[in-house]
């Protein structure tokens, strides 16, 4: 199992924004349904395990992470973050402990787990064989 005190910090998911895509879904609660913004089940899963792949975290800062490092594009709300969190630690894949924010709040800070980190490369795999698929049928013409 890792432990915290990882310092390295990763940067991810850059593009211009075309608008908001808040993620109102618990991926496991909707299962394999295909429409509005659960097209792939799982990836406010694989987003937030990126984000505390290499550095403890606490809930703020990781919506802070995903808005930020998607240029905006995704604003994860505290209605579907805070349970994929507590999903995730069920599962085993994240760990986490109490800490204090950089403003001195006490706060829970989550880490990816082996198992988690696991996960996420096999997820990160899978989301790019399906960003290919879909890049594929979509083609390269511009609008």
């Amino acid at each position: 199992m890792r432990h915290f005190g990882c310092a390295r910090r990763t940067t991810f998911m850059s593009g211009a924004p075309i608008g908001t895509v808040p993620f109102l879904f618990d991926s496991a609660a909707r299962g394999s349904d295909m429409s509005g913004s659960n097209l792939f089940t799982g990836t406010l899963d694989i987003l937030v395990l990126r984000s505390v792949e290499s550095e403890p975290l606490h809930g703020y800062a990781i919506g802070r992470t995903l808005r930020d490092g998607s240029e905006g594009v995704l604003a994860v709300e505290e209605g579907a973050l805070y349970p994929a969190l507590h999903r995730l630690e069920r599962r085993g894949l994240l760990e986490s402990r109490w800490g204090k924010t950089e403003t001195g709040r006490r706060a829970k800070f989550y880490l990816a787990t082996d198992l988690g980190l696991a996960h996420l490369k096999t997820e990160h795999l899978r989301w790019s064989r399906y960003a290919d698929a879909v890049s594929g049928i979509l083609g390269t013409a511009e609008s």
